[in-house]
């Protein structure tokens, strides 16, 4: 039913709101969708896992589900590519994310090119393997920012 008063969200709130729901994961987007500050869910993107304290969702093997990764991925703390040599996406990556600590937070295998991950602000090492091949990368993952990892594999 729509809102009879027609009254905006103040900004304060918004990022309140905003700042709960990147703490909180799965329930930001229900408390979006309530609040009318986003669209409704795209079908085409594939389902968020969690392990540990990290959510993550992995595909883009077909047009819909890698366009709607792409248009989602501005809402998630990182996204990552894998490509290989010659600009052909790559899927089963094996992936290690490690905090500052040194402890592992996250280890699963990418379902496409494509992955999204909700994590905390801080400093990880990223480990990516394909094909017997590792490359590791270091990323800083800001408060309220956006930050992207490409791995790109030579042709073998």
């Amino acid at each position: 039913m729509p809102n009879q008063n027609n009254k905006r969200i103040p900004t304060f709130v918004l990022s309140a709101l905003t700042a709960a729901c990147f703490a909180a994961g799965t329930a930001c987007m229900a408390a979006e969708a309530a609040s009318g500050t986003a669209p409704a869910a795209d079908s085409a993107l594939p389902a968020a896992a969690q392990q540990g304290d990290v959510q993550f969702l992995s595909g883009g093997v077909g047009l819909d589900e890698s366009k709607a990764i792409k248009a989602a991925a501005a809402k998630w703390p990182l996204s990552l590519e894998f490509i290989g040599g010659s600009r052909d996406y790559v899927s089963d990556v094996a992936l290690v994310i490690v905090d500052d600590k040194g402890s592992k937070i996250l280890e699963t295998s990418s379902q496409g090119p494509y992955m999204l991950v909700r994590l905390k602000p801080g400093t990880y090492t990223v480990q990516a393997s394909y094909s017997g091949h590792e490359q590791k990368k270091q990323v800083k993952v800001a408060g309220n920012g956006h930050a992207k990892l490409r791995f790109n594999w030579q042709a073998q």
